[in-house]
């Protein structure tokens, strides 16, 4: 596990299961990565996102510097590991 990883599990509570994808055990913490990027790449400044987020302004860049690091794996989602 990267220290991104471990940073994000950290910083970014449980969502309970995603709702959207129905895949048995994917946390819904993935949609929150996927607003957090979209809102930053769009310009969105990172305090307000984590405002806006109900996050702390270290998850959101805890989230940036994850995707920064996984890029491959940033498509599958974080929890998706051992997922079918």
């Amino acid at each position: 596990m990267t220290a991104a990883r471990e940073t994000l599990d950290r910083h970014l509570p449980s969502r309970g299961q995603c709702g959207i994808c129905g895949i048995p055990g994917l946390d819904a913490r993935h949609r929150v990565i996927d607003a957090v990027e979209g809102q930053v790449k769009a310009g969105d400044d990172p305090a307000e996102v984590a405002a806006e987020l109900d996050l702390g302004l270290f998850a959101v860049h805890a989230i940036l510097d994850w995707c920064r690091q996984n890029p491959d794996q940033r498509k599958r989602g974080p929890w998706l590991d051992g997922a079918p």
